[in-house]
């Protein structure tokens, strides 16, 4: 007998989606002939990507141009009151809003694509207010609006969960990732042709200050419209309340076999088991509908993510962008105190790590295919920690006689810090979604999401706050590296997800999850009935 089980099991290694194009994607524009061409997986996969690179072009042209905005269109004292809270003002209002969207997405509140336009909404009004903004107070404002937009990340990442297979995975985060970092390099090549950008009208100054947030807003509205024309309609009802629906086919399944063959004593006393597991199956439907009502803290869930594999993962997560972010606030200050540079030599160390990261992407997307997660993770924490090291014991005898020398010791234990984050970015992520049952994959990508936004908010107040003592985030970062490779030895065994989809396994039975979904589902739940009945 195929249980419900098995088949929610098997929907979850292969996907929700077939590779087959789907002709139903939206509803207003069921028939547009993109719709027709692309596979449901592709389009969420590019909805995903270019959201990224739209996040990482914003990060790319703004930040570097704040304080001198604040500078030149007010004075030294509102660059000084508000530089610090508006970087703070867009992770906070992130951090926030990040679990909300994971909420209303996990309790069927709101469409994905309607929450995802409604982020986009936010991007643009946050961007209008940042280039229009004739107050300091506004572009704060501004910021903190788009920091909402910007939290809308778990239900979209939870689609691409839903539409990937467990061996798949890697290689799509991978691409995501990708097209982040495409959009952190592509940032200063637009800020430098924005840079002779002086345009007036009447009083109302364009130049390369404010025109970042016009730029941006353009871009989200692009990107509104391509929602609007391609994203697909994913079921979440497949694996909701999948374990009460199954204790309770199976509870009458085993009741009534025995009473078709049975006799009379025997048919009577199967009647009476009936009669006795009745009341448990309503007292587990009432346990159903309880699980079932918006309560996101409840203890079961909250020892989902207390689990040594979750933990380690969540953990391993916050540490490497906490050291990405750390190294990315200490190096310009401590590079400039020690030997002289200046932005461009900066500028010039962030184009080349920006190259490398590129590459090295391509080679964890490589290596996935070839080995396990588990083990290409384990790898890239000890890259990190030998690059940590490398730079704490450069930075504690540095002398500044010998510039050349300790300039090179550096900049070799910067290429080892973006060697090594590749992997601790895109292979905790992987292994996250794996060890989290898809039905809350909402939640537990806004938990994700939120430990990041976390991660990236402490990570600069604490490398800002040691400038002056370089050596010392370097080893907060080394000790962060240690206990990641710890927990990741502990949760060693635990990483090892089976059941994933083969290359050969056939996937054109799985669930189309677009516009008519009871249509589709109903189907399915015929075939397994019909399967159950012949066996």
């Amino acid at each position: 007998m195929v249980s419900k089980q098995q088949s929610l099991q098997t929907d979850e290694n292969r996907g929700l989606v077939s590779d087959q194009p789907v002709n139903r994607c939206c509803d207003s524009m069921a028939d547009c002939c993109c719709c027709r061409c692309l596979t449901a997986k592709l389009r969420v996969v590019l909805i995903g990507s270019t959201w990224g690179l739209l996040t990482g072009v914003e990060r790319a042209i703004i930040l570097p141009t704040l304080w001198l905005y604040f500078y030149n269109k007010f004075d030294m004292s509102a660059a000084v009151r508000f530089y610090g809270a508006t970087l703070a003002a867009f992770n906070i209002s992130a951090l926030v809003c990040t679990p909300l969207f994971g909420w209303l997405s996990q309790r069927n509140y709101v469409r994905v694509k309607f929450l995802l336009i409604a982020a986009n909404q936010l991007e643009i009004a946050g961007n209008l207010l940042y280039f229009v903004a004739p107050q300091p107070w506004l572009i704060f404002l501004g910021r903190f609006v788009a920091g909402v937009g910007a939290g809308a990340e778990p239900p979209l990442y939870a689609d691409v969960v839903r539409v990937t297979t467990k061996k798949e995975r890697t290689g799509v985060i991978v691409y995501l990732l990708l097209a982040r970092q495409f959009g952190l390099i592509a940032g200063p090549a637009l800020t430098l042709l924005m840079h002779p950008l002086r345009y007036k009208v009447k009083k109302f100054v364009i130049d390369v200050y404010n025109s970042p947030g016009l730029f941006m807003a353009l871009l989200w509205a692009v990107h509104t419209i391509a929602i609007i024309a391609i994203y697909p309609t994913i079921s979440h009802s497949r694996f909701a309340g999948g374990n009460g629906d199954e204790v309770a086919a199976e509870s009458t399944d085993t009741s009534q076999k025995p009473s078709r063959s049975a006799s009379y004593d025997a048919l009577h006393e199967a009647s009476s088991q009936v009669a006795e597991a009745e009341p448990q199956q309503q007292q587990q439907q009432q346990q159903q509908q309880q699980e079932d009502q918006p309560s996101c803290f409840s203890m079961d869930k909250m020892k989902l993510y207390l689990k040594i594999d979750t933990f380690a993962m969540l953990f391993v997560t916050f540490s490497s962008y906490f050291n990405l972010m750390a190294l990315e606030a200490v190096l310009p200050p401590a590079a400039n105190r020690y030997f002289g540079w200046d932005e461009f030599n900066t500028s010039l160390v962030y184009l080349g790590a920006g190259i490398l990261v590129i590459f090295v992407y391509l080679v964890v997307k490589f290596l996935s295919a070839k080995f396990e997660d588990r083990l290409l993770l384990l790898t890239g924490i000890c890259i990190l920690i030998g690059a940590y090291f490398w730079n704490f014991m450069a930075l504690i005898f540095v002398e500044r006689a010998k510039p050349t020398l300790y300039i090179t010791l550096v900049l070799l234990g910067i290429t080892g810090h973006v060697i090594g984050m590749p992997f601790t970015f895109a292979l905790p992520e992987s292994l996250y979604t794996k060890s989290v049952p898809v039905g809350e994959m909402d939640i537990a990508q806004g938990v994700f999401r939120s430990v990041i936004a976390l991660s990236i908010l402490v990570g600069p107040l604490i490398g800002g706050s040691l400038q002056f003592v370089p050596w010392l985030v370097f080893l907060s970062m080394l000790v962060l590296s240690v206990f990641s490779l710890l927990l990741t030895l502990r949760a060693y065994r635990s990483l090892d997800y089976p059941g994933e989809a083969t290359e050969d396994e056939p996937q054109d039975n799985a669930e189309l999850p677009t516009g008519n979904n009871n249509g589709s589902t109903g189907g399915q739940e015929e075939r397994n009935a019909t399967q159950e009945s012949t066996s």
